[in-house]
């Protein structure tokens, strides 16, 4: 699924089609433990997405691996993408299913770019849908099994687990039970909703994760979007005890207090962080963001400059000490170059 990572980063400017494509639950099985969904109906209709798209389509990057993810699915136009979700019945990294909904799939193309690129590509049939399977890295140390299905015209499916994969299939065919309405990670999404994120349940399961985020969390839910001409970021956090909450409530206080003072020269930007507030009941932690589109592009900027430079100064740290090891083990060929010098000096010195 390294093909996703592309397209939930690209926003599309290209105008949008009659039909939204909103999260709908009905579609996602009951067992379901997490879910991420990206609405790029929503998001080509927002002030956002038609400003950021201009700079992440001028160049390489993002904009050059969406075009090539685009021709292998057969897309024809950017704006035929609805949109993509991604979920899991369990946790585990690097797993789950995505789902693409789109206009006009190209099974046909499809198929022949696998076969172009995957030698070892299987078919077999599953209720009546047609299921190719291949492996991806073959002979390397992250070898996995992927399969996908054109469910129906608009609608792919790609999955590392063949099971939830079938069981997708069955929730869509409807002989298998979705989401019921009383889930957490079930609910509708608010208008102008770009990208909804919910879990539930993570502090019960033997997680592989090192954030203590999700360990001290129950539930989580997140959504962006923009609406009445604002950026809106709204989170939810059921804790796992109170003490987690009060906890979860400082960091978000924490961070706006350091936004605020490290902004004191900019009034504009200093109200950006003035906007961001969050509130502690008990174990329920909820934070709110509030923005203009133009803030939040100039926020997008300095976390893209920031993330430039954390990885600019991981850089320098790996050559340095490459540099280091290379000088102490130069050192010690010349130290043992020096000993075994000095021992056949002096064997030839006993010698005669």
């Amino acid at each position: 699924m390294r093909f996703l990572i592309p397209a939930l980063a690209v926003l599309l400017s290209i105008s949008s089609p009659a039909i939204a494509a909103p999260l709908d639950t009905k579609h996602i099985p009951a067992d379901t433990k997490w879910l991420v969904h990206i609405d790029f109906d929503a998001l080509r209709e927002s002030s956002l997405g038609q400003q950021l798209s201009q700079d992440l389509f001028a160049g390489r990057g993002a904009g050059a691996k969406f075009k090539r993810m685009q021709e292998e699915l057969g897309i024809e136009s950017t704006s035929d993408l609805h949109s993509v979700t991604l979920f899991d019945t369990r946790f585990q990294r690097h797993h789950g299913l995505m789902m693409i909904r789109a206009d006009n799939l190209d099974l046909q193309l499809m198929t022949e770019k696998l076969k172009q690129k995957q030698s070892n590509l299987s078919v077999t049939e599953y209720h009546g849908h047609t299921l190719y399977s291949w492996t991806r890295a073959a002979g390397k140390k992250y070898e996995h099994e992927v399969t996908g299905c054109l469910y129906q015209s608009d609608t792919l499916l790609v999955s590392r687990d063949i099971d939830v994969l079938k069981r997708t299939i069955e929730v869509l065919d409807g002989t298998s039970e979705s989401l019921s309405a009383d889930s957490p990670l079930a609910g509708p999404t608010t208008p102008g909703t770009i990208m909804c994120v919910r879990s539930k349940g993570l502090v019960t399961h033997d997680l592989q994760f090192r954030s203590a985020f999700m360990r001290q969390s129950n539930r989580f839910a997140m959504s962006l979007g923009e609406r009445d001409g604002q950026v809106h970021l709204h989170a939810e956090l059921d804790a796992k005890s109170e003490a987690a909450a009060e906890r979860f409530g400082k960091i978000v206080e924490s961070f706006r207090g350091i936004g605020i003072a490290r902004t004191s020269s900019d009034e504009a930007s200093q109200q950006v962080f003035e906007g961001l507030s969050v509130t502690v009941n008990e174990t329920l932690v909820e934070a709110n963001w509030e923005m203009s589109p133009d803030d939040a592009q100039r926020m997008i900027a300095a976390m893209k400059k920031h993330r430039q430079q954390r990885y600019l100064r991981y850089r320098m740290r790996r050559e340095k000490k490459a540099m280091e090891a290379r000088a102490k083990r130069e050192a010690e060929a010349a130290t043992k170059s020096q000993d075994t010098a000095q021992q056949e000096s002096s064997s030839k010195d006993n010698a005669e």
